[in-house]
C-alpha cells in the first residue's frame, strides 16, 4: 500500500496528539511509520513537512533530492553518464532507488546501457569525441587501445562489430598496404611463435581484417590466394 492511502490516518494522528500533548508526536507513537520512511527516507523530514518548515539534511542524512542533484552535476562534470562506482554515496542511493539505472532516469540522465559492460554507449562517443578533437588520425584498434585506453570491446558489443564501430563513428578502414618482404617477416615470425600460420594470424598480426589480408597477400603474390603463398613460405628454411 502506498502512502496516499493511509495519509489522512496518519494526519490525523499525527494531529491529535500535538493538540492534546502540545508537542511534536515521537516516531513510535504513529501508525504506519514504515509507511511513512519509505515515503519521506526519515523521521525528521515527516516532520519538517508536518510542520511545514524547511527541511536541511543533517550528517549523515541525505536527501533523495541531494542524491539526484549530486548525480547530476557528476552528470556535468564528466560529460557523460557517470558510473555507479563514480558516486560516494552509492550504497545510499541503491537502497533509495533499487538500482543504478533508476537513479539516473530520476535524474533525467539519457544513458544507453551496453550489455555486459558497465559503460554507455554515451560515454563511448564522448571519449571518442575527445580523441577526434585532438587531431588524431590513426583509428587503428591497437593503436587506440595503447594510446587512448579506448574500451575497444564494449565498443564491440554496443555496435555489433568493427564495422559497426567505424560506421557509428564515421571512421574510414585505412587502406593497407605491405611489401612482400613484410609478408615474408610477418609470416616467418608467426611460425617461429606458434608453429602453424594461418591467415587470422596473419591479420591479428598486422591488425586488419580477414578481408584485408587475403588482398595483401594477392597484391603480393602475383594474385594467388594465402595457400599458394603458404606452400612458397614453407619452402623456406627458419634459422
Amino acid at each position: 500500500m502506498s502512502y496516499s492511502d493511509y495519509e489522512a490516518e496518519i494526519k490525523e494522528a499525527y494531529n491529535k496528539i500535538k493538540k492534546e500533548e502540545h508537542r511534536i508526536p515521537r516516531s513510535k507513537e504513529m501508525p504506519h511509520l514504515s509507511v511513512i520512511i519509505r515515503k519521506y527516507q526519515t523521521w525528521k523530514r515527516f516532520v519538517a513537512i508536518m510542520e511545514e518548515k524547511p527541511y536541511h539534511d543533517n550528517v549523515g542524512v541525505i536527501s533523495n533530492e541531494k542524491i539526484i542533484s549530486e548525480v547530476q552535476a557528476l552528470y556535468h562534470q564528466k560529460g557523460y553518464p557517470p558510473r555507479s562506482s563514480d558516486y560516494s554515496r552509492y550504497s545510499t542511493a541503491q537502497k533509495r532507488f533499487g538500482t543504478w539505472d533508476n537513479i539516473l532516469n530520476a535524474a533525467n540522465i539519457p544513458h544507453t546501457k551496453i550489455k555486459g559492460s558497465n559503460l554507455t554507449v554515451e560515454e563511448l562517443d564522448y571519449l571518442m569525441n575527445q580523441i577526434k578533437s585532438s587531431g588524431e588520425d590513426n583509428f587503428t584498434w591497437h593503436h587506440l587501445r595503447a594510446k587512448h585506453h579506448f574500451p575497444v570491446g564494449a565498443a564491440v558489443k554496443a555496435f555489433g562489430s568493427i564495422k559497426g564501430v567505424r560506421k557509428h563513428y564515421h571512421i574510414e578502414e585505412p587502406i593497407l598496404h605491405v611489401t612482400r618482404a613484410e609478408l615474408v617477416s610477418a609470416y616467418m615470425t608467426i611460425k617461429r611463435q606458434k608453429s602453424t600460420v594461418s591467415l587470422v594470424a596473419m591479420s591479428h598480426y598486422f591488425n586488419c581484417s580477414k578481408k584485408t589480408m587475403t588482398r595483401l597477400i594477392r597484391e603480393n603474390n602475383g594474385g594467388e590466394s594465402f595457400s599458394s603463398f603458404q606452400r612458397q613460405m614453407e619452402g623456406v628454411t627458419v634459422k
